[in-house]
């Protein structure tokens, strides 16, 4: 994360183009960054989430989001018009698996979802990537959802509930020394979520909530090989840190407040990071990162657990401040990462979920039992679950919209 003054640049899309629709060559993809921010209130955010995706299904919509995102050519206007009605197709298919899900049980409500998760994200790369990845043209080497399980086959019928999930791993699918299938043209354009805040001025007026810090147009590090497990997955959703406190284990995340002011030539930007697990408040103070010509600006104040920094630029000053992946919840909440990761959190879901569709379909021993004897990790797929559908409809939009939507 860098401030928002310094927000990362997009690539030039060039103009070679293929009939499938969209740009050639996923390096000349642009646009990938959300850049922008709105706060919707709370009772109607739901609602307005699935709305905004089904605006997707209108061809003309569609085809003007992607075409406006990716800079297309007006010659290039109908191969966009091929890409933007395959986005309203996934789209479709991701909103019917998640409603379908609705009357499903446990057994197997994960299948259902995996699969709504499978179609936004293939809705997500259509907009933002280049017409190598259309349905068309991926399926010539991305035939495969991109994962492959990994079994709990050693865990004892007596594991506690951290060790089933630990057990349980979505890796990378990896043929011929190259990573292919739907995750992995997903993670290619999967970045980091603008910070988002209020900002005052000199004057004491407010403004929010604001993009106060941009994501930077980097990818996310390969996910490792030995894969990602369940546990690791559902500590990087930031709503089921409760869920997960009942079993002995916390989130990835730290809770904070990120704010700005400016008075004068000077910007401040403020991080309150609240008491949490040492190892976690530790993470994310051992990546906040600045350049050398920042530090005399930085104040910092520790906490017994928790600590506060501000960073003071001035006008013309040319610096950097980085921070770990950050989580808006709402227009003055957020959940600050204090571990390296490979996903963000819409990887998190869909890789978990990729996981439990694997129980539910090819283990059914394992997860009847588990589910008849409310064991903990059914409880925590229950809640999983639940909380897909108050947040990757917005994660999903944001993508698609460029705007962050939070609960004011």
């Amino acid at each position: 994360m860098r401030a928002a003054d310094g927000a990362g640049r997009g690539g030039d899309a060039g103009d070679k183009r293929d009939e499938q629709g969209g740009v050639a060559g996923v390096s000349g993809v642009v646009g990938v960054i959300v850049k922008r921010a709105s706060s919707i209130a709370p009772d109607n955010f739901d609602a307005f989430c699935i709305r905004g995706l089904k605006q997707f299904l209108n061809l003309e919509y569609a085809s003007k989001r992607l075409i406006d995102r990716q800079n297309v050519p007006v010659r290039h206007h109908r191969n966009a018009r091929k890409q933007a009605k395959q986005i309203g197709f996934c789209l479709a298919l991701g909103l019917e698996y998640m409603e379908n899900s609705k009357v499903a049980t446990l057994a197997t409500k994960p299948v259902l979802l995996y699969y709504s998760a499978m179609n936004f994200a293939l809705a997500e790369l259509l907009m933002k990537q280049s017409g190598d990845s259309s349905l068309t043209l991926a399926r010539a080497e991305h035939s495969h959802h991109g994962l492959s399980f990994g079994a709990p086959s050693n865990v004892s019928r007596d594991a506690t509930t951290l060790q089933q999930m630990s057990a349980c791993k979505a890796k990378p699918m990896v043929s011929s020394g190259k990573r292919r299938g739907t995750f992995e043209l997903w993670h290619r354009t999967a970045r980091e979520h603008p910070v988002i805040g209020v900002h005052s001025d000199q004057d004491g007026k407010t403004s929010g909530p604001i993009p106060l810090m941009i994501g930077g147009d980097e990818r996310f590090e390969l996910l490792d090989e030995g894969g990602v497990s369940l546990l690791e997955c559902i500590k990087l959703i930031p709503s089921l840190s409760e869920e997960l406190a009942r079993y002995g284990a916390y989130s990835s995340y730290a809770r904070g407040i990120i704010s700005s002011t400016k008075s004068g030539e000077c910007h401040s930007i403020s991080v309150l990071v609240h008491p949490g697990p040492e190892e976690i408040i530790s993470g994310v103070s051992e990546n906040i990162l600045v350049s050398p010509a920042l530090v005399p600006g930085i104040e910092i104040e520790e906490f017994q657990s928790g600590f506060a920094l501000t960073a003071n630029i001035y006008r013309g000053q040319k610096v950097n401040l980085s921070l770990p992946m950050v989580t808006s919840l709402t227009s003055g909440e957020v959940r600050i990462c204090g571990v390296k990761t490979s996903i963000n959190e819409f990887g998190a879901f869909l890789a978990a979920l990729f996981i439990l569709s694997n129980l539910c379909r090819y283990y059914a021993d394992f997860w009847m039992e588990r589910i008849s004897a409310h064991a903990g990790i059914a409880m925590i797929a229950e809640s999983l679950c639940s909380e897909y559908f108050k947040r990757v409809p917005a994660l999903v939009l944001a993508e698609l919209e460029g705007t962050l939507f939070v609960r004011r």
